[in-house]
């Protein structure tokens, strides 16, 4: 339902109701797939379903029960802008160390952008979500050239907001910023001007010059 964007209030409360209470029968991937599903829909900050997540997510990050995948997407369900209410800061150390001990070499390039990204939409975070970014940043400057559009432009938006920015390569950002640019989105290329001005990122020439062609070619997509 939430994937295709089924709206149903009624039954995304009947069944936050049922869940709450069954939590503990989930493995940890319907745990994952529960919080995207209600992110998804506008609705993980419904109570009792939240608390009793929050409790199962940081439990299963003790016990490292969590896949790559699995600890992105929680990330990311509690830190989408739509759901502040959820309170990222309050499962985000926990995922943070066991991304950490999990080995950062074990998540996509999505997965590392939306690990950082999920670090700087929360300004509580705390010290293991502090560390996140700086390692993932580290991690992704090697990888940059696997990074697609959208995880180009997080992983730099996330950086530049985190005050990790001097740990990337500028060279590898060049680089995939010359690639990626011209698939961005009006907001993805927002995001990446903001984040060199903020942080000082200097691409070299052809990737700013990507970067000012798209920009002034799509101008009319920009709000």
């Amino acid at each position: 339902f939430s994937k295709a964007g089924f709206r149903a209030p009624q039954l995304y409360d009947a069944l936050a109701l049922s869940c709450a209470s069954r939590l503990n029968d989930f493995d940890a991937k319907q745990i994952s797939t529960l919080a995207w599903a209600y992110a998804r829909a506008g609705r993980l900050d419904r109570e009792p379903l939240r608390t009793a997540l929050v409790q199962q997510v940081n439990e299963r990050c003790i016990s490292r029960s969590f896949s790559a995948q699995s600890l992105s997407n929680i990330a990311w369900s509690f830190a989408k802008p739509e759901h502040n209410a959820a309170r990222c800061e309050d499962v985000l150390d926990s995922v943070a160390a066991a991304a950490m001990e999990l080995g950062l070499s074990e998540f996509t390039d999505q997965g590392l952008a939306n690990l950082a990204w999920s670090c700087a939409r929360t300004p509580r975070r705390g010290p293991e979500a502090e560390r996140l970014v700086s390692k993932v940043t580290q991690a992704s400057s090697t990888r940059l050239h696997e990074f697609g559009p959208q995880a180009c432009a997080n992983l730099l938006w996330a950086a530049a907001t985190c005050d990790a920015a001097q740990d990337l390569d500028v060279s590898a950002v060049s680089s995939s910023l010359e690639r990626n640019v011209p698939k961005m989105t009006a907001q993805q290329i927002s995001m990446v001007c903001w984040a060199g001005a903020v942080a000082g990122i200097q691409p070299d020439p052809p990737a700013l010059s990507a970067l000012w062609r798209t920009a002034r070619s799509r101008l009319d997509e920009f709000g």
